[in-house]
């Protein structure tokens, strides 16, 4: 990521609620389990970037709750006051995330990831800056304690380890080694588990 585009991080500001980032659509991304996370909740909100409350591309699907806000697709200046305001991210996929780009986006702004073990999500979200459940229960009662999470560490984290500049020097360093001959890996990588279900477990 290219940070500077994100401006200036606030961290003291008070923040009214969750947010859920991705193509809401798409069900591997759970948007419904995001809502039903925030709604076993007695008071918190959540704020859907990337969907709509009227969804016909998911089967008929209309959500009733005040509590839960819908932005549609969302980026730039409206996308960061968005972010800026979020108590987290709440991102309970039910397949192998490849990376997510949600986390890290996230993540900058101090919000820390409430989300399933699942795909990359093991190795990003570490204890520091976030917590992981495939159980909606136990995703409900963490974000109850979202504010135990420091987020000026979170802000750190992604600043330091998921900027352009460091992709691509870690790029070059594995170019270099390769043209020197030697080999990225002491075996070729091998899928460790191929996903026969159509959604990855959520209870």
């Amino acid at each position: 990521m290219d940070w500077d585009d994100y401006g200036k991080i606030v961290f003291n500001n008070s923040r009214a609620y969750f947010h859920f980032l991705g193509d809401a659509a798409w069900r591997v991304k759970n948007v419904r389990g995001a809502i039903d996370v925030v709604l076993q909740t007695k008071q918190e909100r959540l704020s859907v970037l990337g969907g709509t409350r009227l969804n016909f591309r998911m089967g008929f699907r209309f959500t009733f709750s005040p509590r839960i806000s819908f932005y549609g697709t969302v980026g730039g200046e409206k996308k960061n006051r968005l972010l800026s305001n979020s108590k987290g991210l709440i991102f309970p996929v039910r397949w192998h995330e490849p990376f997510g780009l949600a986390i890290t986006e996230s993540l900058y702004f101090g919000c820390p990831v409430f989300g399933t073990p699942y795909g990359s999500l093991p190795e990003i979200v570490t204890k520091d800056v976030g917590y992981l459940s495939n159980h909606k229960n136990d995703l409900s009662q963490a974000i109850t304690h979202a504010a135990d999470f420091d987020k000026r560490k979170c802000h750190e984290y992604a600043a330091e380890y998921f900027n352009a500049r460091r992709m691509a020097e870690c790029y070059i360093e594995k170019y270099e080694s390769v043209l020197n001959g030697n080999s990225l890996n002491p075996k070729p990588p091998a899928l460790v588990e191929i996903q026969k279900e159509k959604f990855l477990a959520w209870n």
